[in-house]
């Protein structure tokens, strides 16, 4: 289902989720970890599709624990790894997101730009699932920042840690609708992962925009975009 299912003279607001959209795992992270297990690596494309097949499996498992083994699993498959070496390179990947290694540090600069035209055509808030340190990593990377800076200017930065509500818990939304003085219907979330974000949204009462750039969704009925520019293409073309 394409984007023109939005009720365009709704919009108020574009909210956004992080992981996924803006970041995903970091190949060059990766790349010297397969070297030292001796296994080839394949090229940045299909470990930025990886995550996606990845995140994909999240609607077919209800437990966070399950969740990331079959994540894991989904992800490592998807990089084209001989049967013979997954389970260590699923292992040694865990590792790495045990270890408390930023991982999740390569930033999709088509999405940043796409943001950036965002704001200019409607107001703008990020909700995210994450650690406590969003708002640091967004600011960092030179995605957004609340208030004035070299980044995009966003109202808010709703963080699952320091609010101790997480998606899809629909709750979590009611931190960035009351800064930005919103009702939910006025706004549209964009993110990755159906079960969280799509689910929750709903959930929440605004409209949801599913991020499939790899197209791995196309028989679902829900909208679907496959980058943040087509959103952006909409909302300059609304009346």
């Amino acid at each position: 289902m394409s984007l023109d299912t939005l009720d365009v003279s709704r919009i108020e607001a574009v909210l956004f989720d992080v992981g996924g959209v803006f970041f995903i795992p970091n190949h060059l992270v990766l790349r010297p970890l397969l070297a030292d297990l001796s296994v080839a690596a394949p090229d940045d494309e299909s470990f930025h599709r990886a995550h996606y097949v990845g995140i994909r499996h999240w609607e077919h498992e209800l437990e966070d624990d399950a969740f990331w083994t079959g994540y894991n699993s989904r992800y490592v498959e998807s990089l084209g790894i001989d049967d013979v070496d997954r389970t260590r390179v699923g292992e040694a990947i865990h590792g790495v997101w045990l270890s408390g290694m930023r991982l999740w540090t390569w930033v999709q600069d088509d999405a940043v730009a796409a943001l950036a035209r965002i704001s200019q055509l409607t107001r703008v808030g990020i909700v995210s699932n994450a650690d406590g340190t969003v708002e640091r990593d967004l600011g960092r990377f030179g995605v957004c920042q609340v208030g004035a800076g070299a980044a995009t200017n966003v109202e808010v930065i709703v963080d699952s840690t320091v609010v101790g509500v997480s998606k899809p818990n629909p709750k979590i939304f009611d931190f960035a609708l009351e800064a930005m003085n919103l009702r939910a219907e006025q706004c549209v979330y964009v993110g990755d992962a159906y079960r969280y974000d799509v689910i929750g949204a709903s959930r929440a009462g605004l409209q949801a925009v599913h991020f499939d750039p790899y197209e791995l969704h196309s028989d679902a009925t829900h909208a679907r975009a496959r980058s943040l520019a087509e959103l952006a293409d909409l909302l300059e073309r609304r009346p």
